[in-house]
């Protein structure tokens, strides 16, 4: 299986009573993204499906992503927190590209490829950035093939 796992782009501050998960996509964020994702198809990258969280910046940027790419696109809970083997569980064996959060996106990456979610400082995820893995989604069981941040795909830094 073929893993791409992405944080989201730029999020507007939470305004006064607004809650972290209700934070939008900024103009500058939707603007800056886009590129990226027309980046990822020009390599290539053919999931058959866009999982994201449902927290407001994660799933615009999916949005953003899942027409680019040509893709579906599905919300998941289990994206809102941190990485179980409930969420490994139910990628199957399909290519599929996570949008997320720190610290989580970190955590997942260290656990898939090291085996050990306490390694997530190892693998610090930007805005945009993309980490892409090959293997069974199992602690211990992907290779990374690719970490890259937005500047690496020909974008600018998100």
């Amino acid at each position: 299986m073929e893993l791409w796992v992405i944080r989201h782009a730029i999020a507007a501050p939470a305004l006064p009573g607004q809650s972290d998960d209700e934070r939008p996509l900024t103009a500058e964020g939707r603007d800056a993204f886009l590129p990226l994702a027309e980046a990822l198809k020009a390599l290539q990258v053919r999931p058959s499906l866009v999982l994201s969280s449902p927290l407001v910046r994660a799933h615009q940027t999916a949005e953003l992503l899942a027409p680019a790419l040509g893709c579906p696109l599905h919300t998941s809970e289990l994206l809102a927190e941190p990485p179980s083997a409930e969420l490994l569980a139910g990628l199957g064996d399909r290519d599929v590209a996570l949008v997320g959060h720190e610290p989580w996106v970190s955590q997942l990456v260290a656990w898939l490829v090291l085996g050990r979610k306490e390694l997530g400082e190892r693998f610090p995820f930007e805005r945009g950035a993309v980490a892409h893995l090959h293997g069974r989604p199992s602690p211990g069981g992907m290779t990374l093939r690719a970490f890259l941040a937005p500047e690496h795909l020909g974008t600018k830094r998100l």
